[in-house]
C-alpha cells in the first residue's frame, strides 16, 4: 500500500510538510466517515455554535480510543476554519474543570454526610480528591 503523502513529496519537502500531509489525510478519512453517519453542518454557526465545538474538542482530550487524535484535530481544524476565537476554547476548557471539581465537591459532601466518618476518614477522602485534580 503506497503512502500518498510521500507521492507528493520531493527530496526538499521536509520531514513536517510530510507528517502534516499523512496526519490530513486520516483527518479526512474520519470526516469522511462522520458524514457517512449524518454528522455535517459544523461550517453553519447557525447549527452549530461555536461553544458546541469547543465542549465536544474538551471532552475528547480526555478520550484514549483509535482515531482520537484526528477528532481532536478536525474540532480544531472546524473552529479555527470558522475564525473562531481561541478564548472560546480557552472558556470551555475552563468551563470543564470548574464542572469537574464542583462534581468532586459533590461526591466529598455525599460521602461525608453519613454517621460514623473520624477525621482521618474524612482526610483520606479529601486526599484522594485532591490528588485526582492534580493528575
Amino acid at each position: 500500500m503506497s503512502d500518498p503523502a510521500a507521492k507528493n513529496s520531493s527530496p526538499q519537502t521536509h520531514k513536517d510538510d510530510i507528517a502534516v500531509d499523512r496526519f490530513a489525510a486520516a483527518m479526512k478519512v474520519k470526516l469522511a466517515a462522520a458524514r457517512a453517519k449524518g454528522r455535517d453542518g459544523w461550517d453553519d454557526a447557525t447549527l452549530c455554535s461555536a461553544e458546541f465545538l469547543a465542549d465536544l474538542l474538551v471532552s475528547h482530550l480526555g478520550k484514549g480510543n483509535a482515531g482520537n487524535l484526528e477528532d481532536v484535530a478536525n474540532l480544531a481544524m472546524m473552529l479555527h476554519q470558522r475564525g473562531e476565537d481561541p478564548f472560546v476554547l480557552a472558556n470551555r476548557f475552563a468551563r470543564h474543570a470548574d464542572e469537574m471539581r464542583a462534581e468532586g465537591a459533590r461526591a466529598i459532601r455525599h460521602l461525608t454526610q453519613g454517621e460514623g466518618w473520624s477525621a482521618s476518614d474524612l482526610k483520606a477522602v479529601i486526599d484522594d480528591y485532591v490528588a485526582g485534580l492534580a493528575r
